[in-house]
C-alpha cells in the first residue's frame, strides 16, 4: 500500500499528508494478556446484518427494548455509533450515550470528530473506543462493590465488533485497536466485564437513533480536526476502489457504443441478479445487450424483413413487448402483480413505477426469476 502511494498520482493527491499505517503482527504478549470480551446478538441473522428485512428489524427492536428494560439500572449500557460526512469515506466522527446504574444519575452523551479522512468502519470502531473511555471515567468514580460490574456496549456494525473481538487476527485499524486494548485492561482492573452487543440499525431504536444523529452532526460541525496521521489499509483499499469506479463510470458515460445498454444500466458496479432458469437468463442478457429475438433487434441483422409486431399495432421492441402488445396482455398483468409484490416484500412504500428499465434491471432486492418467463 505504501508503494501505491508513491506510484498512483490520484491516490497520492487524495490522501495528502496522511501516511499508510504499517503492518502489525500480534505478539505473544498481546495474546497472553488479552482481555475476554463477550458477544451478544440481538438480531436473528448476525452474519447478514446489512440485509435485514423489515420484519427482522421489528423483531430486533423488540429484543433491544426488552433487553434494556431488564438491564436498565442493573448494568451500565452504552449505545455507540460512527459516521463519515460523505458516504463511506470522509471526516470521521462518533457518538455514544451512557445509561447509568442509578435513576438519580443523568444519561451521558459524548461525541468526537477524530480524523479528516477515514472510513465508516474505522468510525464505528472509534465509537466503541469512545464508549469504553466513557465507561472508564464512569467506573473510576464509583466505589468498588463485592461483585464485578457488567458493561454492555450496543452497536449496529458487525464488522466493527469483529475487529474488537478478533483484534489479534486483523492487520488493520492498528492504532484504534491498541487504544481499545488499553481501555479493556483498565476496565478489567476496575472489575468490569465487557459485552459487545449487535443490534439492528435504522430500526427506530431511540438511543441508537440518538447516537446516529449526533455522530452525523459531529462530522458536519467538526473543526480543528487532525489533518495528518495514519490511514488504515482498509481505508486505502476503499479509496482506490472508489477512484477506479469513478474512472470506469467516466469512460462508460463518454463511450459512444452500447448506448442501449447504457440506457438500462447507466451506473457501473451494480451487481446483476440473474434468473435461476438458464433459458430465462440468456433472454435477460440479450435484452440488456439489445440483441433479443424481438423483431426490432433481428431486423437490424437482416433476419426478418419487417420490424412490425404480429399484432400489427407497432414495432416489436422491448417497450412494445412489455407494455403494449395485446398478445401478451394476460402475462403482462401477472408481471405487474409480481413486480408490485416483490416491491412490497422488499419493504418499499407506495407503488412501484413500472418502466422498461424496472422490468429488465430490477431495483436491489427484487427477484427477476419470474419477471421474464411469463411469455
Amino acid at each position: 500500500m505504501s508503494y501505491l502511494k508513491y506510484t498512483a498520482r490520484e491516490f497520492q493527491r487524495s490522501i495528502r499528508q496522511f501516511e499508510v499505517e504499517k503492518e502489525s503482527k500480534c505478539t505473544a504478549d498481546n495474546i497472553l494478556t488479552d482481555i475476554k470480551v463477550h458477544f451478544l446478538s440481538l438480531i436473528d441473522e448476525p452474519g447478514n446484518a446489512e440485509a435485514l428485512t423489515q420484519e427482522h428489524r421489528a423483531k430486533g427492536k423488540i429484543r433491544v427494548d426488552s433487553f434494556l428494560n431488564f438491564h436498565r439500572n442493573k448494568s451500565v449500557v452504552i449505545f455507540s455509533d460512527g459516521s463519515t460526512d460523505y458516504e463511506s469515506i470522509g471526516i470521521g466522527s462518533c457518538a455514544a450515550v451512557l445509561l447509568p446504574l442509578l435513576t438519580t444519575e443523568d444519561e451521558i452523551l459524548s461525541t468526537e470528530a477524530f480524523c479528516a479522512f477515514t472510513d465508516n468502519i474505522e468510525a464505528e470502531v472509534r465509537g466503541i473506543a469512545l464508549a469504553l473511555d466513557m465507561a472508564v471515567h464512569y467506573f473510576s468514580f464509583r466505589s468498588p462493590g463485592n461483585v464485578r460490574d457488567k458493561l454492555f456496549i450496543l452497536c449496529d456494525c458487525l464488522s466493527a465488533i469483529n475487529i474488537v473481538l478478533r483484534h489479534d487476527e486483523v492487520d488493520s485499524h492498528i492504532n484504534v485497536s491498541e487504544c481499545v486494548r488499553s481501555l479493556l485492561h483498565t476496565l478489567n482492573n476496575l472489575d468490569v466485564d465487557v459485552t459487545l452487543g449487535l443490534i439492528p440499525g435504522h430500526s427506530h431504536i431511540y438511543y441508537n437513533d440518538l447516537v446516529d444523529s449526533n455522530a452525523k452532526t459531529a462530522a458536519k460541525d467538526a473543526y480543528n480536526i487532525p489533518t495528518s496521521g495514519e490511514l488504515t489499509t482498509q481505508m486505502c483499499k476503499k479509496l482506490i476502489s472508489k477512484q477506479c469506479q469513478s474512472a470506469w463510470q467516466q469512460r462508460w458515460d463518454r463511450s459512444e457504443v452500447a448506448r442501449s445498454t447504457y440506457d438500462l444500466l447507466p451506473l457501473v458496479g451494480k451487481k446483476l441478479v440473474f434468473p435461476s432458469d438458464r433459458c430465462c437468463a440468456i433472454s435477460y442478457v440479450r435484452l440488456l445487450l439489445n440483441d433479443s429475438a424481438l423483431k426490432a433487434h433481428r431486423y437490424k441483422t437482416g433476419l426478418v424483413e419487417s420490424r412490425v409486431c404480429e399484432c400489427g399495432n407497432g414495432i416489436e421492441d422491448s417497450h412494445h413487448f412489455f407494455f403494449e402488445c395485446p398478445i401478451y396482455e394476460h402475462p403482462r398483468h401477472i408481471l405487474d402483480s409480481e413486480l408490485q409484490l416483490s416491491w412490497e416484500e422488499s419493504c418499499n412504500d407506495g407503488n412501484i413505477v413500472i418502466r422498461a428499465s424496472t422490468v429488465i434491471f430490477p431495483v436491489p432486492g427484487l427477484s427477476n426469476d419470474n419477471l421474464l418467463c411469463h411469455h
